[in-house]
C-alpha cells in the first residue's frame, strides 16, 4: 500500500463514537499459528474508521468468541449497535462456531455476512480509500498499522508463469479491512 501514511492514516478521530452505528470485520485464522482478527470499524460519513482491533492467536474458535466477548465488556461498547459483521467467505466453519457462542448478546449484528471477491479487487478498494482520505485508524490498533506497512505483493514467477497475489503473510487485518471495505454503507 504505497498510498499508506502514517501522518495522514493514523488519527485519534478514528476513536469509537456512540453517535455512529458499529461494524465488524474479521478473518479467521486457518491454522494455530495465525491469528483471528476483529476489527471495529464505523462509517462517519463518507469516511472509514477502524477504531479497535481484537487479535487472538493460537486459539479455537469458541475462545476467540469469549475473548472477543471479554473485550466488548471492557472497552464498554454497546450491545445491539452493531450494523453489520463481515468475514472470510472461506472459514464457513468458525464464522458458524462464532455466531453460536454469540449469539443473542447483540455483539454480531446477525449471521456473519461474507461475499466473495478476489484479493485484486478488496486491495483495490483500501487503495482508493486511502488515496480519497477516506481510512483513519486508531492509534492503538497496533497489528492494522503494522501490516499496512508490510503488505506486499509476490514478485517474479513460478514455474515459468507470472506470479500474482499477496504475499500470504501478515495479512489478516487486511483482509478484513478489504472485507470491511467492500461491504461499507454507501459503497
Amino acid at each position: 500500500y504505497p498510498e499508506w501514511a502514517e501522518l495522514l492514516h493514523v488519527s485519534e478521530e478514528a476513536a469509537y463514537s456512540e453517535s455512529w452505528p458499529l461494524y465488524l470485520a474479521m478473518d479467521f485464522g486457518a491454522t494455530d499459528a495465525s491469528p483471528f482478527v476483529c476489527l471495529v470499524c464505523q462509517a462517519v460519513g463518507n469516511v472509514l474508521h477502524v477504531c479497535d482491533e481484537i487479535v487472538v492467536r493460537g486459539r479455537p474458535t469458541v475462545e476467540c468468541a469469549a475473548h472477543l466477548l471479554e473485550h466488548w465488556r471492557q472497552a464498554k461498547y454497546p450491545r445491539g449497535r452493531t450494523a453489520r459483521t463481515v468475514g472470510d467467505i472461506a472459514a464457513r466453519d468458525a464464522r458458524l462456531t462464532l455466531q453460536r457462542e454469540l449469539a443473542g448478546l447483540g455483539i454480531l449484528g446477525g449471521p456473519v455476512q461474507c461475499r466473495r471477491q478476489t484479493v485484486d479487487a478488496g486491495v483495490e478498494m483500501v487503495r482508493l480509500l486511502l488515496r480519497n482520505g477516506q481510512l483513519l485508524v486508531h492509534p492503538q490498533c497496533r497489528m492494522t498499522r503494522e501490516e499496512f506497512s508490510s503488505y506486499t505483493w509476490r514478485s517474479g514467477t513460478v514455474e515459468g508463469a507470472a506470479s500474482r497475489g499477496v504475499v500470504k503473510a501478515f495479512d489478516h487485518a487486511m483482509d478484513a479491512l478489504a472485507y470491511f471495505a467492500a461491504s461499507r454503507p454507501n459503497a
